[in-house]
């Protein structure tokens, strides 16, 4: 790069589509290998957040130009706050990453509206329908959360892993079979919840908690679209795209919290159970849709629009029927009949399999 015209920089630096995140890493790693090899072994190195100010005193209208706090100078500035992470060995600074600030704040404003989303049932049914009413809406999450447990230690491995294809620029090819496998999974799960969940719920929970199984059904139905979205929260994660996942948490919240106070007035605690679900599936879809722009990767619509029709009918046979167990097995039998060319692929590799480990 020492003989590169300067034009070869001018439209380097001009390029919008350059990865300068990976760029200043990689750049980053080169010169620390270099400095540490000038220094001792034993010498101490870390990273460090530095959080410096950088004045513009003169400017007048430049972007993102505000007055904030400089600690060192003890006193208000004109300037911007520069929160980077680098590299020291107490005499050497080396930046490795200054999106922090971008990228976690929006994480922020998430975490808000996920806690709002998950308490503001709880609280608005006991501040409307009395504790009494709680405790039957509690007793109904139980199985829901067992879900929300599962793929939460699914959503720490994933996370990982579509954070390091993300990087290899072959996430199109990836995140395809791994959403299908996901949803697989999930959408046949969860329709088997629903189908036992009356018989399940009348050993799980004490007697005078078992009337709470007729709204379980359109719980786990939310559980399974947040599980959806999780998936999607962590591809947002990966691309650094956390303000679509602040925006769609926002829109969550907002929608649950606006639903509930309406249909609870109506429908009791049904109308609780009614916000969760809507607020789930809506923004699960949006983000289904949303993430197509980022990631042109293959969605089979048809299958996935079939899954959720699927599950719909199993939770409303298991809410509002008397044959609800027919009816929800009935929907399970149909999952896999749609997914039986995948189902005797899995059982043929399983025989190859078995038939190697044989010989």
């Amino acid at each position: 790069m020492g003989y590169s015209l300067k034009n070869s920089y001018y439209r380097f630096l001009e390029d919008c589509h350059a990865n300068w995140n990976r760029f200043v890493m990689l750049l980053a790693a080169r010169v620390i290998t270099y400095f540490s090899g000038l220094t001792r072994p034993d010498r101490v190195k870390m990273l460090v957040l530095d959080d410096s100010i950088i004045p513009r005193e003169r400017s007048k209208k430049t972007e993102l130009l505000s007055h904030v706090y400089d600690h060192v100078r003890g006193k208000t500035v004109k300037g911007f706050n520069l929160l980077a992470l680098g590299w020291t060995d107490a005499f050497s600074f080396v930046p490795v990453a200054f999106r922090m600030l971008r990228y976690a704040a929006p994480l922020v404003f998430s975490a808000i509206s996920w806690c709002v989303l998950h308490a503001s049932d709880k609280l608005m049914i006991e501040w409307m329908m009395g504790a009494a009413a709680l405790g039957l809406y509690t007793a109904a999450t139980k199985i829901p959360s067992l879900i929300h447990v599962i793929i939460g230690f699914f959503n720490q491995a994933w996370g990982l892993s579509s954070i390091r294809e993300a990087e290899t620029g072959k996430a199109r090819d990836y995140y395809a079979p791994v959403f299908d496998r996901f949803t697989f999974f999930l959408f046949g799960a969860g329709i088997l919840f629903i189908a036992v969940t009356k018989p399940f719920m009348r050993v799980y929970v004490g007697q005078a908690f078992q009337p709470s199984w007729v709204y379980t059904p359109f719980l786990l139905f939310a559980a399974v679209f947040y599980s959806v979205y999780s998936f999607m929260g962590s591809l947002y994660a990966a691309l650094e795209r956390t303000a679509n996942d602040m925006r769609l948490s926002l829109l969550g919240a907002v929608m649950n919290v606006i639903i509930n106070y309406f249909c609870i007035r109506s429908f009791g605690i049904g109308g609780a159970v009614t916000g969760t679900a809507v607020s789930y599936f809506t923004i699960s879809m949006i983000s289904i849709f949303d993430m197509k722009r980022y990631i042109p990767f293959r969605i089979n619509l048809r299958r996935y629009g079939c899954y959720s029709l699927l599950i719909l009918i199993a939770a409303a046979a298991e809410t509002f029927t008397d044959c609800h167990v027919v009816i929800s097995l009935a929907c399970f039998a149909a999952f896999l009949l749609i997914n039986r060319n995948e189902l005797q692929g899995f059982w043929a590799n399983l025989k190859k399999q078995r038939h190697t480990q044989g010989e």
